[in-house]
């Protein structure tokens, strides 16, 4: 659908007593879309001397419990890092159904759940914090071990280097271009001393220094000079030897070990007990929050209450009926059209085959409530481009598949991951369709290259390419490999200039029906990117294409519509002379910048078939058909080509979707449609 649902804004006084029972009638139905009018009601509120209403206690104590949940389940599934789907809301779904008008029952829901919590809590911290503190000592001896590593080179233990009456020893590592020197300055200080070092890398030595006490302040200055860095020895360790320390360390690591596995299954425990009913608090917790919330879009007198809300045209009577049979009547209900200044949200109903793309176009922003949603126009032209970039049969053939598994059966991704699964099989259908064009298939020619046909000498396949009338004037079977009279690059560098001209064209068409959407044609007509843009693009084409390098065409075709760009700057938009100037030579240039920029299409689809080339190329070198060499080279080449290729064609078209042609006419500034909607069951 290329435009969004038609809104009214619903407006309604009721008296205080009807309120919670309107709130939870529209609560269900997930039809109007709250206007918070405390916010945006400025002038109302001063004229009719009207209070924001406020949210109740619900809103608070829900968030902290939410919190606190949310904790509790980061604790446990470090233990339970399964799925688990969140279970019915059970006897809590017919307190969350009577929101907001069941206060009593709510705050007995919320008691028994903090209750609940608190104790849940205080055995999981406990948990979580001994786990902390085992982990941590894990560490610890993680690094009690390189230490003994290091002694054990020289095999000295903990006991050897500290408690010595009159000796100090220094032990640590040291650049290995550094021990000489170091040496020879303390030879410069004293005779008696010993220092053996090993060499542990070519850049890096252990060393162990033994010198007198007197000596142990300046030798540690010299140290310090030739970047010698002492190793910590552990207090732990100091009353050991060599082999008791290492002895120490591994029974306190299997000790350690055991701990975790003990906690992590207690936690494992709990986990398998209280996370349903985790998540299904959450649930709970969530509705009365998002219920609650919804009371401070309202507007209050001392009896009265004021809300206003967008709705779909198509919703705007049972809306209505709602309210009035809610309140016996006892309302005042207005339904309007929206004003120009207004910004109604935005609610795009796409068919299914085109709904995947919604990812890609709110990727770039909201369709404006008064703009053309560009999702079911790039169901067309994204794949289009994208098969012209990936033309292969076999190859589109795997993206389909490869699609349909991310769309359809990996139930864990996102919905966005989903929706580029399904994407993908749009662009895999194209690829397929133009690699039937082309002629290639998993990067194989159908078309003999000096006397044979790769596809026909490896897969036994044979085929023509399919000839397509229009596109024909520019290929003829593959994209490379042809002799040079067929001069089938220059074919596809046409197709690709000539194709984004008329993209660019037809999004300059669509931004002048978004002015007229908004009531602004003159502007969409006289601007830029409207009528001069067209004529420029038109005109230019004709002098390039039809080389009517002649004074008239070149006036007509090209120059005309810069002035008149020019003319809309300086005379209607009053931006000044050198500012109009500017920025008829920046629109200018933008033009011929974005038709040249869709040279990516033949550029992105000849490193496609040069790459398809050198596979076939490596596959003879091996022995050809007759070896079955050329079978895993097949694989990896065709593997690395779908990977790499159509990676760098996804982004490319992309590219050229939100630069090119987006730019043109699409704000993407609108508000998404979000109406009060509780959902009980999964």
């Amino acid at each position: 659908m290329l435009k969004p649902l038609p809104m009214r804004k619903v407006e309604a006084v009721l008296l205080e007593e009807h309120k919670n029972h309107v709130l939870k009638e529209l609560k269900d139905r997930g039809v109007i879309h709250f206007i918070n009018s405390a916010s945006d009601g400025g002038e109302l509120l001063q004229k009719l001397k009207l209070q924001a209403a406020k949210g109740s206690w619900i809103r608070i104590e829900a968030s902290e419990s939410i919190s606190k949940i949310d904790n509790l389940l980061e604790i446990l599934r470090q233990a339970y890092p399964e799925e688990v789907k969140a279970p019915d809301l059970g006897e809590l779904e017919e307190i969350a159904r009577r929101l907001p008008a069941s206060e009593a029952e709510v705050r007995r829901a919320f008691e028994e759940i903090a209750e609940r919590l608190f104790f849940l809590e205080d055995r999981v911290l406990a948990l979580n914090n001994r786990l902390a503190e085992v982990r941590k000592e894990k560490e610890e001896l993680q690094s009690f071990r390189a230490t003994l590593e290091k002694l054990e080179v020289f095999g000295l233990g903990p006991r050897d280097l500290r408690g010595l009456k009159y000796t100090t020893v220094f032990f640590g590592s040291i650049p290995a271009e550094e021990v000489a020197p170091a040496e020879e300055s303390i030879s410069g200080i004293t005779d008696l001393y010993l220092m053996e070092s090993r060499e542990v890398s070519k850049k890096q030595a252990l060393a162990v220094l033994i010198v007198l006490k007197k000596f142990e302040a300046e030798v540690s200055r010299l140290l310090r000079i030739h970047r010698f860095e002492e190793v910590s020895i552990p207090l732990r360790l100091i009353p050991y030897t060599l082999e008791e320390a290492q002895r120490k360390v591994e029974e306190d690591s299997r000790t350690l070990e055991k701990d975790e596995r003990e906690i992590l299954k207690q936690l494992r425990e709990i986990a398998e007990r209280e996370l349903p009913n985790l998540l299904r608090y959450r649930r709970f917790l969530n509705i009365a929050k998002t219920v609650d919330e919804a009371n401070q879009n309202f507007l209050m007198t001392r009896s009265t209450y004021y809300l206003a809300g967008w709705v779909p045209a198509s919703s705007v009577d049972e809306v209505v009926e709602i309210i009035e049979r809610t309140t016996d009547g006892a309302c005042v209900v207005q339904v309007s059209e929206p004003d120009e200044e207004e910004t109604p949200p935005t609610l795009i109903i796409n068919p299914e085959v085109t709904k995947p793309l919604e990812a890609l176009t709110t990727t770039y922003g909201t369709p404006h409530y008064r703009e053309i949603d560009p999702t079911s126009i790039i169901a067309v032209t994204f794949p289009f481009i994208f098969g012209f970039m990936f033309g292969d049969a076999g190859q589109g053939l795997l993206l389909i598949l490869i699609g349909a598994i991310m769309g359809f059966k990996m139930k864990r991704l996102s919905d966005k991951g989903r929706k580029l699964g399904r994407t993908l099989i749009l662009c895999g259908i194209m690829a397929t369709l133009v690699g039937l064009i082309y002629g290639t298939m998993f990067g194989l020619e159908a078309e003999e290259v000096h006397g044979r046909s790769p596809l026909q000498d490896y897969l036994g396949i044979s085929f023509e390419p399919v000839k397509v009338p229009v596109l024909d004037r520019f290929f003829s079977g593959a994209l490379l490999g042809g002799s040079p009279e067929e001069n089938r690059i220059m074919r596809a560098v046409y197709f690709s200039i000539y194709l984004g001209i008329a993209l660019l064209i037809f999004s300059l068409i669509i931004n002048i029906i978004n002015h007229a959407m908004r009531g602004e044609l003159k502007h969409g007509l006289l601007s830029p990117f409207g009528v001069p843009g067209i004529w420029a693009l038109l005109g230019g084409s004709y002098v390039v294409f039809g080389k009517a390098f002649e004074p008239v065409p070149i006036a007509l075709g090209v120059g005309l519509p810069i002035l008149l760009i020019f003319i809309e700057g300086w005379l209607i938009k009053k931006e000044g002379i050198l500012i109009s100037i500017i920025e008829t030579f920046e629109n200018s240039m933008k033009y011929l910048t974005n038709t040249l920029s869709f040279l990516r299409i033949t550029i992105i689809g000849v490193v496609h078939a040069a790459l398809s080339m050198m596979m076939v190329n490596a596959m003879y070198a091996v022995g050809g058909p007759e070896s079955k060499l050329w079978i895993p080279i097949f694989i990896m080449g065709n593997l690395i080509i779908l990977v790499m290729e159509g990676f760098i064609s996804f982004v490319h078209t992309l590219r050229l979707h939100f630069y090119e042609i987006f730019s043109k006419f699409y704000n993407g500034n609108g508000i998404p449609f979000s109406p009060l909607k509780v959902i009980y069951r999964e």
